[in-house]
């Protein structure tokens, strides 16, 4: 190859290494250019992502910094109840319910950080509104009536072979069960609302008395005033269709035994006590913060069903032994055991609302007996039956006995003198006429009670002016048609 041919190779030769140069650092520029973009794409998406995160964080910073200094009313975990607190807000919306706001208030105040929740505060508010539109009770105008113990076998009480004189007074003083029931939905709708004695009036450390001003109700709400006498389940009433006597069941509710004619003894609601707590668990406005009613009892047959006491009616000069030998299912022996009973029964009915009041030992005419007979039965009242049942300043009189006329009672009338000594200041009479009759005196307090039985159901039949159509009754969906009538005292 001539020299001139080595030459021209060696241009080409260098021309292709230039050429691969060239390629190559552009092949680099583009390469750096690429990362560059890369890196800076990268760069600008990570600023992005975390300039936004950290710009939510401080914008949900502000906001809670916001809700804290607002009080947090506004935000929707507050607004929802509380965990755990339903219970709470639904035992509040029951006393509510019976008028007692100032207790659902205290039961919601109750709840931890009830400050900052929307839905307890609005609750309160809403307490604290009904019950600032609540009206006082004027006691001197309220009504009070009363029953005995129900019928809850009508066709066994009934019977034709029973004596026609016992007859005739059950007839005239009970109710049945049914009537009984439609009695309380009646006076229900008519927005009555019941309260017991011992709400009525107030007592201070004097001794002086005075209409009490405390209970409080909505308007076109109206009290009544419950009481119940002989609430003992005699020995006399076996055989006539009543309750033996009031026990607690197992789940601890107040219930009534019963035996049929069988001799089978069953459980249920066979008597005032348990229907009225069943109606009230229903229908929680019937009822001024849970009270009942006031049971009147005697003691000479014991009490609540309990044999407790066994002396002879006819006291203080009767066979014992041969009441006992009339009446062979009283053990005597057992009359501790049975007042231990009796008691566990007096504090359910305590806890269900109900209170205590005397209707003598004896169930006598305290108009119609003398001085000593009563200074004898207080004194036996007080030792038998109140140590059972607790102190009570209330006497409910056997058969409507007043001690007085309708003048005022004075210190010149023994029988009240010496009733005051014995701690004694409310005084209860019967009338079936008048809506109500209260006396409202610094030394005592007496009312008339409204008989809600047979015989004055039988009267407002006859069209009679009685209380019971005053009170607003249809007596005429309440009296059962299959009653003897007409219905006499005896």
């Amino acid at each position: 190859m001539s020299e001139q041919q080595d030459r021209s190779h060696s241009r080409i030769a260098a021309e292709r290494r230039r050429k691969r140069r060239r390629q190559a650092i552009i092949r680099r520029i583009c390469f750096g250019v690429i990362c560059a973009v890369l890196i800076a794409l990268i760069i600008i998406l990570c600023i992005k992502i975390f300039g936004e995160s950290g710009s939510d964080e401080k914008e949900t910073s502000g906001e809670v910094v916001t809700a804290e200094n607002e009080s947090t009313s506004g935000s929707e975990q507050n607004d929802s109840v509380p965990e755990g607190a339903q219970s709470v807000i639904d035992e509040a919306a029951f006393l509510a319910a019976q008028y007692d706001y100032d207790g659902a208030i205290e039961k919601l105040r109750s709840v931890a950080g009830f400050e900052d929740n929307e839905a307890i505060k609005s609750l309160i508010s809403e307490y604290e509104l009904a019950r600032d539109t609540c009206v006082t009770v004027d006691m001197s105008t309220v009504p009070h009536v009363f029953y005995h113990t129900l019928i809850c076998d009508f066709d066994r009480c009934f019977k034709s072979s029973h004596d026609k004189s016992l007859m005739n007074g059950y007839n005239a003083w009970m109710l049945t069960v049914d009537e009984f029931k439609e009695c309380l939905q009646q006076l229900y709708d008519l927005n009555y609302v019941i309260i017991n004695v011992g709400d009525s009036y107030k007592k201070d450390s004097e001794g002086n008395y005075s209409m009490a001003t405390d209970v409080k109700l909505p308007q076109g709400k109206k009290a009544v005033i419950f009481s119940y006498d002989d609430t003992c389940y005699y020995c006399q009433y076996q055989d006539w269709g009543m309750a033996d006597r009031l026990i607690l069941d197992e789940n601890g509710e107040l219930k009534c035994e019963y035996t049929d004619e069988s001799g089978k003894t069953t459980v249920g609601n066979y008597d005032h006590i348990p229907i009225l707590n069943d109606f009230v668990k229903e229908h929680p406005d019937f009822s001024w913060h849970g009270h009942k009613g006031t049971l009147a009892l005697t003691g000479y047959d014991g009490i609540l069903g309990y044999r407790t006491e066994f002396r002879m009616f006819d006291y203080p000069t009767g066979d014992e032994s041969s009441w006992l030998a009339a009446n062979p299912w009283c053990k005597k022996s057992e009359i501790e055991t049975y007042k231990e009973q009796a008691k566990v029964i007096v504090q359910a009915l305590k806890d269900n609302g109900y209170e205590f009041a005397s209707h003598t030992w004896g169930h006598r005419h305290a108009d119609q007996k003398g001085l000593d007979w009563l200074k004898q039965d207080t004194e036996w009242w007080c030792e038998r039956v109140e140590s059972l049942t607790g102190d009570t300043d209330i006497l409910i009189y056997p058969h409507g006995g007043d001690i007085g006329g309708m003048e005022d009672y004075s210190s010149s009338n023994e029988k009240y003198t010496y009733l005051k000594s014995m701690g004694f200041g409310v005084f209860c009479g019967v009338d079936g006429t008048a809506l109500y009759w209260n006396q409202y005196r610094s030394g005592y307090v007496r009312q008339s009670r409204i008989n809600i039985d047979g015989i004055n159901m039988y009267q407002t039949l006859q069209g009679n002016n009685t209380a019971l159509k005053k009170l607003g009754l249809d007596v005429e969906k309440i009296f059962d048609t299959r009653r003897p009538t007409p219905v006499t005292a005896g």
